[in-house]
Order: C-alpha cells, then sequence, then structure tokens
C-alpha cells in the first residue's frame, strides 16, 4: 500500500470512506461498500473551496463510472478539512514508492516533503494528479 488516508468524507457515494493508495489504482473503502478506481479511468482532479472556507473539495472526473446498484458516479467528491493535517512519513511511506517504483509505478510523490507534517488535502491532490 502506497498511502493511507482514514475517514474522508465523500459526498457521492456518500459516507465516511478509508482512501488507500496502491499501485493498481485508488481504492474506497467504506462500511459497506469497497470501490477500485484504476488510475487510467481518473481523467479530472478539481480542487474547490467550501463557501464555509473550512472544507476543500476535490473532485474527480471519472472515464468509467462507479457503479452502486442502479446509480452510477462519475464525479466524486470528497470533502477535506482544511486544518486536517497529515505527517507525511506515516501516510505516504517511502519505502513503499520505491518497492512500486521498481516495479513500473508512473506515478511519483517527489512533490511531497519527506517528513512533514502538511494539509491533507494537498497530500491526497498531490499523489492523485500525475507529475
Amino acid at each position: 500500500m502506497l498511502g493511507h488516508f482514514k475517514d474522508i468524507s465523500i459526498v457521492a457515494p456518500r459516507g465516511n470512506h478509508d482512501l488507500q493508495f496502491f499501485p493498481s489504482g485508488l481504492q474506497l473503502r467504506g462500511k459497506s461498500q469497497t470501490y477500485l478506481i484504476k488510475w487510467t479511468s481518473i481523467r479530472r482532479i478539481f480542487c474547490v473551496d467550501m463557501p464555509d472556507g473550512a472544507q476543500k473539495m476535490l473532485v474527480l472526473g471519472l472515464s468509467q463510472p462507479l457503479r452502486n446498484g442502479n446509480m452510477q458516479y462519475s464525479l466524486i467528491g470528497m470533502k477535506i478539512a482544511t486544518s486536517a493535517v497529515v505527517d507525511t512519513a506515516t501516510a505516504v511511506p517511502q519505502a513503499a514508492w520505491d518497492a512500486a517504483k521498481s516495479k513500473g509505478l508512473q506515478k511519483s510523490r517527489d512533490n511531497l516533503p519527506p517528513c512533514q507534517d502538511e494539509e491533507a488535502h494537498f497530500v491526497v491532490a498531490s499523489l492523485l494528479k500525475d507529475t
């Protein structure tokens, strides 16, 4: 596992989910559902300020929508508090990325500081975008 973030509020599909970053894609793990989003299916990423100023919304545009019953979600909105900070050394371990790079992973964590507390929305957005 390349990174792990707990209890991220997602607007659609609704609920709190854990984000787990793997070499093959992003996994959203909720209480009753688990979704795997391949890196190639993420087409757009937006970071939007919420009106209250206390949260940011990361929106993922997918080429292949997530299915939950009859519902299809082509946009996924993640609300992350601007005050939330994560330690990049524990949430995104460098050793796991080095091992995945040796196996051909195309993504990078080079734009993150090695051992530092950073805003959670910045870390998640940095891991999602291609460098």
